[in-house]
């Protein structure tokens, strides 16, 4: 079991962020603990804060944005005002770049994040859906040599406009960064993989407000690229009044959401939404006792005659195997707060020190199944096993 597994109270506490970024903004004001524990420090995490396990679709954004990134600087460097755009395309590969980012990725993850399953990542990295999508991309944002023209980089058709990579974005007043997915000339493009989400609307009238602030001007438009349905939405600018009053909000949350952290006055008030992709959950004490993320633990009022097939869930181990040691594959009956099962965690997710005895568990992601009979809940490639230790 690597260390990250047994739950540790933090060791510090965070300070609020020199910088405010769309994402720590929008996280504290979705959920403060989830930011708290996150930003906390921890005696058993490498990199001192909590870390989050990357996902296949983290993986491929990744990728995708590297390929953008390395297609860019390739275009500058072989274009020309005589070059065949469609012979520059040709020249790029974008195979072998995927396979040295994949790598890049992997040995990075295996190296710095015990949570993330290298072996379930790699089962499920699709590389054609990363170069599909890529290609989505770049037939909707032309790379080209820049015209003298004013057209937007964005359209149905080619045109003449160089595009750059991400662009990092920071000023002191307010306190706010961030790190915009493509711009061309005065252009703020964004391109997301998966569904719509209104978020993607407001996060991109974020980084307006900051290119504002920056560069005393608005960008000339507001490009969404969704790479898996091709949709591209442009968003109206925002105007002088309506930056104005962006501003006026933006920083007393700044304001509210600072000395909030620092006076610890941390609220918590889960819910389904909120919880379910959460990767400090298994922290959160509230999280396991709410009534309002039931349906994600294994109380979930399931009815024993009416389970037909076998579901994913998190659950609290309360009352371990008594026969069972550590250094062992853990299997035997169990105790939740509502069900008597039959628990079986690999032995690569149990504790390895034989001098000391967990309390109880919390699973995230565990299979709840019927087995002859009886609840059945076992551990899988991406299920993650958290143990607790009497102080």
């Amino acid at each position: 079991m690597k260390e990250i597994y047994e739950i540790t109270a933090p060791i510090y506490h965070p300070s609020p962020p020199d910088k405010w970024s769309y994402s720590s903004l929008s996280l504290f004001k979705k959920c403060m603990k989830r930011w708290w524990l996150t930003n906390s420090k921890y005696s058993n995490s490498q990199e001192g804060k909590y870390p989050a396990p990357s996902s296949i679709a983290i993986f491929h954004g990744n990728i995708i944005h590297t390929l953008l990134d390395k297609f860019n600087t390739h275009v500058k460097q072989v274009i020309d005002n005589s070059s065949d755009y469609t012979k520059v395309l040709q020249g790029f590969s974008i195979r072998k770049t995927i396979h040295t980012e994949l790598q890049r990725l992997l040995n990075k993850e295996n190296r710095t994040n015990p949570r993330t399953s290298i072996d379930y990542i790699t089962s499920g990295i699709d590389l054609n859906y990363c170069i599909n999508q890529f290609k989505t991309i770049i037939a909707s944002v032309d790379f080209q040599k820049p015209s003298t023209q004013s057209t937007p980089s964005v359209s149905t058709k080619p045109n003449n406009n160089r595009t750059g990579g991400k662009r990092w974005i920071e000023i002191n007043d307010p306190p706010i960064c961030g790190k915009l997915d493509l711009v061309s000339r005065q252009d703020i493009i964004e391109y997301k993989t998966g569904k719509e989400e209104e978020g993607h609307i407001q996060q991109i009238l974020f980084y307006a407000y900051l290119w504002w602030k920056k560069h005393s001007t608005l960008p000339d438009s507001l490009i969404i690229i969704y790479t898996k349905t091709k949709i591209i939405k442009e968003i109206p600018l925002p105007t002088e009044a309506e930056l104005n009053q962006y501003e006026k909000e933006l920083r007393e949350n700044i304001t509210i959401y600072t000395s909030k952290i620092i006076h610890k006055e941390i609220s918590v008030s889960p819910d389904r939404t909120t919880c379910e992709h959460c990767s400090v959950k298994q922290l959160c004490n509230e999280y396991w006792n709410s009534d309002q993320t039931d349906i994600l633990r294994e109380n979930k009022g399931i009815e024993f005659d009416y389970f037909q097939e076998a579901t994913w869930t998190d659950a609290e181990i309360q009352s371990l195997p008594p026969e069972w040691t550590p250094g062992k594959p853990l299997i035997g009956k169990a105790m939740t707060k509502n069900l008597e099962l039959t628990i079986q965690i690999d032995n690569q997710k149990c504790p390895t020190d034989t001098t000391r005895k967990p309390t109880s568990a919390r699973i995230l992601g565990g299979l709840l199944e019927i087995k002859n009979g009886e609840w059945f809940l076992s551990s899988k490639t991406n299920t993650e096993v958290f143990w607790k230790y009497s102080k």
